[in-house]
């Protein structure tokens, strides 16, 4: 096995800074289980609002998901950059080009993010591959309170198709605070990763032999509409469960309902149904949220079980991720996405599309829906892309549906 020693020297004194080694430490996480809950970006680490990921001598960071991105926080000391390290795979740092860094820097006191690859599948040595959509389709707040910086991002996947999109995809992630004025960390230096996995659900401190599985996980709701997990549990009476409480975490806490009941008599197949039927107020933050049941147990030792669920928009617009490559001549190029409704109700209204020159929309940039309970419809988008043209562009769809009005957006990357 080879060894790489890689020493950068800082602006601010002499003393080189050994990547190599600060990346072969393993780091020691709080749980390897990372569930799916929006953060609110306000610089702020509210309570309930962040799952604990590592608490290193350099400063705690913060780590969760959502389908399609990444959130991330920490506070570590001024002038540190926050670096996280995703092999996409888990087969380890520098095996092929799915070896991702992300990273939040602060300029003039605000925040700058970026993403690059590093692709080690050339025999002749790895290189770094930048990733310039993330800082186009990514967000973040910091604030310092003059001992330290605290972070808040949202690395939101550009059409690429790097982050995860669904539960149970296994990654390695390390995050680390970086001097901001330390230099280029070279493609071929090592890095120790430590395996998550990607949950909408998961459950701690059940007391053995009984094992919990919900149904509804990742269930949308809109603000202002009622909606139902189901907490199931396998097991035996002689656990001598005695009560279960149900309610949201975080943002979701005051706008969902609180449930208190004694925990119910196992069937004869050894199950117990509870149902967590809340209304979501109607001012309720959007993102994802997570429903928190706690049990009381015979020795009096808490059980945690905590599901996902999602308030959302009436509509949601998803573009469907296509191969577009760079071509010397001028061409049209036909796409698909989906408007999808959320609602239990009726929802109609219009999507108004808009990308960035040089390419330009030829098939009418306005679409009507009208639909039922959970409807939805596929439609064709259809571009002009100028000759030449390079790299990824943002496709703006503006929702008017009902009272709503919001925007969201898909990404072309013309590579």
């Amino acid at each position: 096995m080879f060894s790489f020693l890689f020493l950068v020297t800082t602006l601010q004194d002499s003393t080189p800074i050994d990547y190599a080694a600060a990346f072969r430490v393993p780091p020691v996480i709080v749980e390897s289980a990372r569930i799916a809950t929006t953060p609110v970006l306000d610089g702020k680490l509210e309570e309930e609002e962040w799952d604990p990921f590592a608490s290193e001598a350099t400063g705690s960071t913060f780590l969760q998901w959502q389908p399609g991105a990444l959130n991330v926080a920490a506070k570590i000391p001024a002038g540190k950059d926050l670096v996280v390290s995703l092999d996409l795979s888990g087969n380890g740092w520098l095996i092929g080009a799915d070896n991702l860094e992300l990273r939040v820097q602060i300029v003039a006191g605000k925040p700058v993010l970026s993403g690059r690859l590093v692709d080690a599948t050339n025999v002749n040595g790895p290189v770094w591959i930048p990733l310039p959509g993330f800082a186009l389709s990514s967000m973040a707040a910091v604030s310092s309170d003059g001992d330290g910086t605290t972070i808040e991002a949202t690395f939101v996947d550009p059409g690429l198709g790097l982050l995860p999109e669904e539960e149970a995809k296994r990654v390695s992630v390390r995050m680390d605070a970086l001097d901001a004025n330390s230099g280029e960390v070279g493609a071929f230096v090592p890095r120790v990763l430590a395996p998550v996995t990607f949950v909408l659900s998961r459950s701690a401190g059940l007391p053995e032999g009984l094992r919990f599985k919900p149904e509804g996980e990742g269930k949308g709701v809109v603000p202002g509409q009622s909606f139902r997990l189901r907490y199931t549990f396998e097991g035996e009476n002689k656990l001598g469960l005695q009560r279960i409480a149900l309610r949201s975490e975080g943002p979701a806490k005051l706008a969902s309902n609180l449930l208190e009941s004694p925990f119910p008599i196992f069937d004869n197949k050894k199950r117990a149904f509870i149902d967590y039927d809340s209304l979501v107020a109607a001012g309720a933050s959007l993102g994802y949220r997570v429903a928190r049941g706690t049990l009381t147990t015979a020795d009096g030792l808490p059980g945690l079980t905590q599901i996902s669920y999602r308030i959302a928009p009436p509509i949601d617009v998803e573009l469907v991720r296509s191969k577009v490559v760079v071509s010397q001549t001028d061409r049209s190029q036909k796409l698909t996405f989906y408007i999808r409704s959320n609602s239990s109700k009726g929802v109609d209204g219009t999507v108004t599309l808009s990308i960035p020159d040089p390419i330009r929309i030829l098939n009418g940039n306005v679409r009507t829906f009208r639909f039922g309970p959970r409807g939805r419809s596929r439609q064709t988008l259809e571009l002009y892309v100028p000759a030449n043209t390079v790299g990824p562009y943002p496709v703006t769809f503006a929702i008017s549906a009902n009272a709503w009005k919001y925007e969201q957006k898909g990404f072309v990357n013309v590579r």
